[in-house]
């Protein structure tokens, strides 16, 4: 188990991944300035073939894995696997005519598939909450056939204003949590590539940014808090020291809202490919 979540146990932390998602299935696609292209660019930097086998976990509302669907065409297979069965509610709507689509409540840390299924395995802006990267990554190399591509999102460690502050304000109390604590920059994406057998094909970066409003960053704010990686900190602080974390959170916020009561949030994206060796080796 990575540091991130050792104060807590394994299902209850996933039971927080899937309340979550369920929470957001019904909205999850409403920003399509963000999760969309996102996704399409990450298919696109994976470069998949036609008649490939894809798997795509996490796949949320199928963002992802209906666009490498187009990319495979009819002959090929894309199997998108999500712990929220209301996000695969949203999924399996989006995608009715795409026979090469099939949908399936799992776990994406641990998908149940034998070993060398798979083209191309992908998870778009899921990786943050996995358990365990690392595992996760030596499980969906074994899943991989010899020269078989992974293609995930990272996000940099100075990404998102509302993260990073409550990261700071984290560490001040005592009780350090990391939102991207291997995907940092893109050393940290090439090596955590190589430390699980993948070699390195491409790093993309994306540096993006955007106002947000007072009442979106009210929203922000309590999503962020409420983000399952959050959830040592809160059982750590307890309910009266949490409220005051979130009213001193509110008063820092407040303090960096520009004179049209605008707080600028900025984020680097890495998309990063690897390609598993031709060569068979045993992780």
């Amino acid at each position: 188990m990575s540091d991130r979540h050792l104060e807590i146990d394994r299902a209850v932390y996933q039971q927080e991944v899937v309340a979550l998602f369920d929470r957001r299935s019904a909205t999850y696609d409403n920003d399509r300035d963000f999760h969309p292209p996102m996704a399409r660019r990450l298919v696109e930097a994976a470069g998949l073939q036609l008649g490939w086998r894809v798997l795509d976990l996490a796949t949320g509302t199928g963002q992802a894995a209906i666009v490498a669907a187009e990319q495979v065409g009819p002959m090929g297979l894309v199997v998108g696997i999500d712990c929220s069965a209301g996000m695969l509610d949203r999924a399996r709507t989006k995608s009715v005519g795409l026979v090469q689509v099939s949908w399936l409540l799992g776990d994406a840390q641990d998908p149940p598939f034998p070993p060398i299924s798979f083209d191309a395995v992908l998870c778009s802006a899921a990786f943050a909450y996995l358990r365990d990267p690392l595992a996760a990554l030596q499980r969906w190399w074994q899943l991989l056939v010899p020269g078989g591509t992974v293609a995930f999102h990272g996000w940099s460690e100075q990404s998102f204003v509302l993260g990073v502050l409550v990261q700071q304000m984290a560490a001040e109390a005592g009780y350090p949590i990391n939102f991207h604590p291997l995907t940092q920059d893109r050393a940290a994406c090439a090596d955590l590539l190589q430390r699980t057998g993948f070699e390195v094909q491409s790093i993309e970066a994306e540096r993006q940014q955007r106002p947000l409003s007072i009442s979106s960053i009210e929203q922000s704010a309590a999503t962020v808090l409420d983000n399952p990686i959050c959830l040592p900190l809160r059982l750590a602080l307890g309910a009266d020291r949490l409220a005051t974390f979130r009213q001193q959170l509110h008063s820092k916020i407040a303090a960096l809202l520009d004179e049209n009561g605008n707080l600028l949030d900025e984020w680097e994206t890495f998309y990063i490919v690897g390609r598993k060796p031709r060569w068979d080796r045993q992780l």
